[in-house]
């Protein structure tokens, strides 16, 4: 009991402190469409498309800002990207971050999201650093605005 109470003190030390106050999903609220994917896929890029095809086989429903699927992908050697999927057009926006913080890091009925982004800690160093932060999707601009971030700081592997 005292290990877990210390590795979520830790937690909180490190991780938790870095975005103390929870995003407020409700002010950034829009409704949700009942809708999936009918148009191919397009925008960004071959691979990135490609990561997402099955948001279409799968007939996902929105899980992002009211009617768009927003996920992860990884290259196969830990690297990490984001993207959304517009599922009234099929166009793919690539994210400006490398994940969502966890699943309930972002909602079908809000635009923000909180996020992860990962570099080195040091040129040819393997400590890797990690800045936290929020999100807005901007939906006239079609793209992310990024309202705060953390300091970076080292992550422990």
């Amino acid at each position: 009991m005292f290990k877990k109470t210390l590795c979520a003190m830790a937690f909180l030390a490190f991780g938790g402190q870095v975005l103390a106050e929870q995003a407020d999903f409700k002010a950034y609220a829009v409704p949700v469409d009942n809708i999936v994917l009918k148009a191919p896929l397009s925008g960004a890029n071959d691979q990135i498309r490609q990561r997402l095809a099955w948001v279409k086989a799968k007939k996902q429903k929105p899980n992002f800002a009211g009617h768009y699927v927003l996920d992860s992908y990884g290259c196969g050697t830990g690297c990490m990207g984001s993207a959304i999927v517009d599922l009234r057009s099929g166009v793919v926006y690539q994210a400006p971050f490398h994940e969502p913080t966890g699943d309930k890091s972002f909602r079908a009925d809000s635009r923000l999201v909180e996020f992860s982004n990962y570099d080195y800690f040091k040129a040819g160093s393997p400590e890797m650093m990690q800045v936290d932060g929020v999100a807005e999707w901007d939906e006239s601009a079609k793209k992310f605005k990024i309202l705060k971030k953390s300091k970076p700081y080292k992550m422990e592997m």
